[in-house]
């Protein structure tokens, strides 16, 4: 038990591509770390889903309540937030492209018709397709193998486009060629969307080559925002949604850390994380715990041959508090429910299946607040980014009604 109060939950579900295949390490499985206790079933299981690409919460179909929308190599499905089948389409592949899966699926509305459409790579093929509500393909443009693919969501009366890394170059699209165009010249990696500045202009970020490597941050006509070097041992960085859903800030390894920056690369808060070196591409979320708001929820994919994944948490002081280690890949993370005074419960995405974990019951604050000192007690009225508790709670964690 520990002596501080106001969790931070940093639940970092890492995910990397068989970890420790290429590095040596060997690690043990399950929970590693009990210090808040959850409870984990299988949501969803699907032996032909190949990896989930997304999962989101919303209005789906015509009946009332949100359902889940989930973007899988196959195709896409529907959900209530209990897990019953509403509605599935697998994607239609012309056979000259001989292929059965795709990277990276995203979902979107190119035309503004309100019914999505959806996007994702083809590997070896070299091609990024869209398909319809139906599952059949309806555009189809060149890219090269295992493509940085992001999707560029509209405000106003704008359209959803999508951005493809060609490795010489950035290029949009849109729901017709004439929409098209290439925004940044040069060799980008590791390409992340970064939501929308305060005029409407998406925001993308990428790193570069060079050494030592550095950050680049664009908006969607390609002006830049941001370029700094990065001064720590890392291989790649992630977004961090704000709790408005803007990613202000970023998320970085360093060795068996994680880091936590601004968009000017200002660092914020630096986690103690045991095997954070052999992950990449974070997935973050602020959540609440039992003891109020300030959680902070990570997910992050390893690269490589590394096939496993990770899930941390963290305390506001940077404690780890939770480490629960899963089989084969993972990577997309939805808050399912955010109650105030309790830890959520969340989904995972992985290999075929999605992972529910779910917080015991009448699980007491892990930091009793009677044993801070003052200095303790100011410390813990912040978040991880040194923003107060008392900051508007996310759109994401607001309980909506869901079908059962």
């Amino acid at each position: 038990m520990h002596s501080r109060p106001a969790l931070i939950l940093s639940l970092i579900y890492v995910s990397a591509w068989s970890l420790g295949c290429t590095t040596g390490t060997k690690l043990p499985i399950g929970i590693i770390t009990e210090d808040a206790a959850f409870d984990n079933d299988i949501f969803l299981f699907e032996g032909h889903m190949n990896l989930i690409h997304e999962i989101r919460l919303g209005e789906f179909d015509p009946s009332p309540g949100r359902e889940i929308l989930i973007v899988c190599g196959d195709g896409y499905r529907i959900l209530t937030t209990r897990g019953k089948l509403l509605h599935q389409v697998g994607f239609s592949y012309n056979k000259l492209w001989n292929a059965h899966s795709i990277w990276g699926g995203r979902a979107l509305d190119l035309d503004q018709d309100g019914r999505l459409e959806f996007v994702g790579v083809l590997n070896p093929q070299g091609r990024t397709v869209v398909f319809d509500w139906e599952g059949k393909p309806i555009r189809d443009v060149y890219s090269t193998t295992y493509a940085d693919l992001v999707v560029l969501n509209a405000t106003g009366d704008q359209r959803d486009k999508f951005m493809i890394n060609q490795w010489q170059r950035l290029a949009v699209y849109g729901a017709n060629p004439s929409e098209d165009k290439t925004v940044y010249k040069g060799v980008a990696m590791n390409v992340q969307p970064l939501g929308n500045n305060a005029k409407g202009q998406p925001l993308i970020g990428f790193d570069t080559p060079e050494v030592p490597w550095h950050i680049v941050i664009i908006d969607g006509r390609g002006a830049q925002i941001h370029r700094w070097a990065v001064p720590w041992d890392s291989f790649t960085f992630s977004p961090m949604p704000n709790a408005d859903g803007q990613a202000s800030r970023l998320v970085f390894s360093d060795g068996d850390h994680l880091v936590v920056t601004d968009l000017s690369g200002k660092p914020l808060r630096r986690y103690k994380a045991p095997f954070a070196r052999m992950f990449a591409h974070f997935h973050a979320a602020t959540v609440n715990g039992p003891d109020g708001g300030g959680y902070l929820l990570v997910v992050a994919n390893g690269t490589g041959k590394n096939h496993v994944h990770m899930v941390y948490l963290f305390h506001p002081d940077g404690e780890l508090i939770f480490q629960w280690r899963g089989w084969d890949n993972g990577g997309p993370l939805l808050i399912l429910e955010a109650p105030q005074r309790n830890y959520p419960t969340f989904l995972v995405g992985g290999r075929n299946e999605i992972r529910r974990f779910s917080p015991r019951p009448n699980m007491p604050p892990s930091h009793p607040t009677s044993d801070l000192s003052p200095t303790q007690q100011a410390e813990a009225g912040r978040s991880a980014t040194g923003v107060r508790n008392d900051t508007p709670k996310p759109s994401s964690q607001v309980e909506a009604p869901g079908r059962d």
